[in-house]
């Protein structure tokens, strides 16, 4: 998060104190992405134009798309390397086109030639493509994560599936530390994504101290570069509540804010 006065954005280190705020600004956001809104403000953001039932659609409209796909296997069973040819490019099409298509236009990309597609030879671009799709990790952990639940054909999909796929698919590359369910961590062993990703993947919450302990005292020891938007400091408690940042706000100097009643805005 960044902060903006009337005049601008406003440089943390001009005022005593104001980095720390911040990082506090930083913990309340990621709570509440977290936690979601209380069923007292509903009625506010639905003025404000949220719409939950916009989520609730998509998450039909995509568990749809599976389950076609999954009717499809059924009827016209294929081989595992084939089975992930084409979860790779469903996925591409379906979760990623927009940005693709627009990133190749950025860069002037020419498909075609980036990999290697002759016209006169069926199916030439195929290696080209799947090699690029599988450098994105989020995507690649998806397509491997859909290919294991495609083929256990016993098991119907569910949204739940589709939450955990999300999430594993950001998580794993990003963290340092992932504990799925006991099944999603099954199919995650099923490949090398924990090695390729430099990820420890564990299967029992109770092992999670103990890798946080291993990963602090890395830190500590200099692996790893501290940077102004630590989550948490020695000595400092994790900030959830905006009423707290709104009273810290008010004892910092100077007149980077615009009032007291819009510093939550400011934010």
């Amino acid at each position: 998060m960044e902060l903006f006065s009337p005049s601008g954005q406003v440089n943390p280190s001009s005022v005593p104190g104001l980095q720390e705020w911040l990082r506090a600004v930083n913990q309340v956001v990621e709570f509440q992405v977290l936690a979601g809104p209380e069923d007292s403000e509903i009625e506010e953001l639905r003025r404000l134009g949220y719409r939950p039932e916009t989520v609730a659609a998509s998450d039909r409209s995509r568990l749809a798309w599976e389950e076609f796909f999954a009717d499809l296997l059924a009827s016209d069973p294929i081989s595992r390397e084939e089975l992930r040819v084409r979860v790779q490019a469903r996925e591409l099409v379906h979760e990623h086109m927009d940005v693709f298509g627009k990133l190749l236009t950025e860069y002037r990309i020419d498909l075609r030639r980036a990999v290697s597609f002759d016209p006169r030879r069926p199916l030439s671009g195929r290696p080209g493509m799947t090699a690029f799709a599988d450098q994105v990790p989020s995507l690649r952990i998806a397509v491997d994560l859909k290919v294991e639940l495609f083929r256990n054909r016993s098991k119907p999909w569910k949204v739940n599936a589709i939450h955990d796929i999300d999430a594993l698919s950001i998580a794993v590359p990003y963290c340092h530390v992932v504990v799925p369910d006991s099944e999603m961590a099954d199919l995650l062993s099923r490949s090398a994504v924990a090695q390729r990703n430099g990820t420890r993947i564990l299967r029992r919450l109770r092992d999670l101290p103990d890798a946080l302990a291993t990963s602090t005292a890395t830190a500590r020891a200099g692996q790893y570069e501290a940077t102004k938007t630590d989550w948490l400091r020695p000595g400092e408690t994790f900030c959830t509540d905006m009423e707290t940042l709104r009273t810290t706000a008010l004892q910092l100097p100077g007149n980077w804010r615009t009032s007291p009643g819009t510093v939550g805005k400011t934010i």
